[in-house]
């Protein structure tokens, strides 16, 4: 389930436009000589491979080709085996999106183009090697930057660039299944989790574009309110005694930066808090209703779904990034930028995300970030009354000192975990894009075993030839990833505490 809609989000438009002017001079052209824009056929070519995936039997990779450039004006579903030899191409529209595996189900996501509207895609894989489209479906008001779902479960859902979220049934026939708009949050959030004993969606904001956003180091000593109705509006874990005041400030911290809300516009400007805040969404609750979308009402708003994001980190020696936060009541570390989640695959409480930010101090100089965070569940995630160091814990399991560059250049995106010989491997995939870092480009796959800092070791390239993207990875330790730039694809066998081992060969 991984994308690149926040390289597509900010270049489509310049693209697009690019396009619009190149199609106005051919339909300028066209009127006198009669020619229509012709383009090559796409065939079983790699063309801006966006994102990959390994089916179930783990015997075929999944390619999602994007044709960004609009080579082919066309993309195509690329099925090969786990050897890297080309099976079948189902066409799809271009500016593929994201691709996810859940059981024998494949969902692809495309995004809007001048030629073609945003879809969901559902298809029927209980032949891996050759899909079959079940379902298509066109959400309105969106494009579409992730999905997610589970092997066997009964919902899924589909984020959008504009923070919009869609849900639904996925249905054992999967022409019957549903998916509507029901929640409006702040921002965009692709890094998503299921938690499927308790019927939760855990999802996390993403900047998408350029990297305007940043960590930062907050007070939180006080508690403003102007009505009660506006703190039931714009607040989360709000203190009873508290709630009921009007126009009061009270020296109770209530998680909220001070900054965010000692004003009534910091208290109304959703944006700039959504970016520090994580929302859990109950599917359960929503089924039961039909999946209508809940308006911004008191007290059943989405605003109490959504919870402030902060933690400290420890490096390699156990000494915590910002000693300050480390015991304070007061100040804390709020985080933001989420790109993917993975669930642990042997402990329900627990997932992974990759979190990132800029070292640049225009850019709010997020120095502990760019790490793969391990997250562990400790309480119910639905109180409003319990904080998010009582619900959730968070712990570095890879980003430390002297793992990563020390130039800045390490920007995690994907990641995947996977036991391989008999070792909790984690593979981690680094990816700055030409458009946001044009002179800067760097790009890695690095490896390591979780829980053990012995052993690390990375593939990098500073080449768009060579532009690791996104990943899949097998529990024998064959890797496929895209290189998006260099329109191909790239086998990799990555074997615990010996290193990454990459195919002469690329795949065109």
């Amino acid at each position: 389930m991984r994308s690149m809609n926040w390289l597509l989000t900010f270049a489509v438009p310049r693209t697009a436009a690019l396009t619009a002017a190149f199609t106005g001079a051919l339909t300028i052209g066209a009127a006198g000589c009669k020619k229509k824009e012709i383009f090559p056929i796409l065939g079983d070519k790699v063309s801006s491979p966006i994102d990959v995936a390994v089916d179930a039997s783990e015997q075929y990779f999944y390619a999602l080709n994007s044709d960004f450039p609009r080579d082919y004006n066309q993309g195509s579903l690329l099925v090969l085996t786990i050897d890297g030899v080309k099976v079948t191409s189902i066409p799809v529209p271009r500016l593929g999106s994201s691709l996810t595996v859940a059981g024998n189900t494949l969902i692809v996501t495309i995004s809007q183009s001048d030629s073609s509207p945003q879809q969901v895609m559902l298809f029927d894989i209980t032949d891996p090697k050759a899909p079959v489209l079940a379902k298509t479906f066109i959400p309105s008001e969106c494009n579409p930057i992730n999905a997610i779902a589970k092997a066997s479960y009964r919902y899924w859902v589909v984020s959008c660039s504009n923070g919009y979220i869609f849900a639904g049934d996925l249905a054992p026939t999967l022409s019957e299944s549903t998916l509507q708009h029901v929640r409006s949050y702040p921002g965009p959030r692709r890094a998503l989790h299921l938690d499927t004993a308790r019927d939760l969606l855990i999802a996390f904001p993403t900047n998408l574009g350029g990297q305007s956003w940043g960590d930062a180091q907050l007070e939180d000593t006080k508690s403003y309110y102007d009505t009660a109705l506006d703190s039931a509006l714009d607040q989360t874990n709000i203190a009873p005694e508290a709630s009921s005041k009007s126009g009061t400030m009270t020296e109770i911290p209530n998680e909220i930066p001070d900054d965010l809300e000692k004003t009534s516009s910091s208290r109304t400007n959703k944006n700039s808090r959504g970016m520090y805040q994580f929302a859990v969404y109950d599917l359960q609750k929503s089924h039961d209703a039909n999946w209508v979308e809940i308006k911004p009402v008191a007290p059943v708003s989405s605003a109490f779904e959504l919870h402030w994001i902060y933690f400290g980190l420890s490096n390699f020696d156990g000494t915590p990034d910002i000693a300050e936060t480390a015991a304070s009541l007061t100040t804390h570390y709020y985080r933001t930028n989420f790109w993917e989640a993975k669930s642990d695959p042997s402990d329900g409480d627990v997932f992974y995300v990759s979190q990132r930010g800029s070292a640049d101090p225009h850019y709010g100089g997020s120095l502990h970030a760019n790490s793969i965070i391990k997250v562990r569940i400790t309480g119910d995630l639905t109180s409003s009354t319990l904080t998010t160091a009582e619900t959730l814990s968070f712990e570095r399991i890879y980003g430390f000192k002297g793992e990563l560059d020390p130039s800045g250049r390490h920007f995690p995106g994907d990641f995947e975990i996977a036991t391989v010989q008999g070792k909790p491997l984690l593979v981690v995939n680094h990816f700055r894009d030409l458009v946001n870092w044009p002179k800067q480009p760097f790009f890695s796959i690095a490896a390591k075993i979780i829980g053990e800092n012995r052993w690390f070791t990375e593939n990098t390239s500073v080449s768009s030839l060579k532009s690791y993207n996104q990943l899949a990875l097998t529990s024998s330790g064959r890797a496929m990833a895209s290189n998006f730039y260099g329109n191909s694809l790239i086998l990799l066998d990555v074997t615990p505490g010996v290193g990454i081992i990459e195919k002469t060969s690329q795949i065109k």
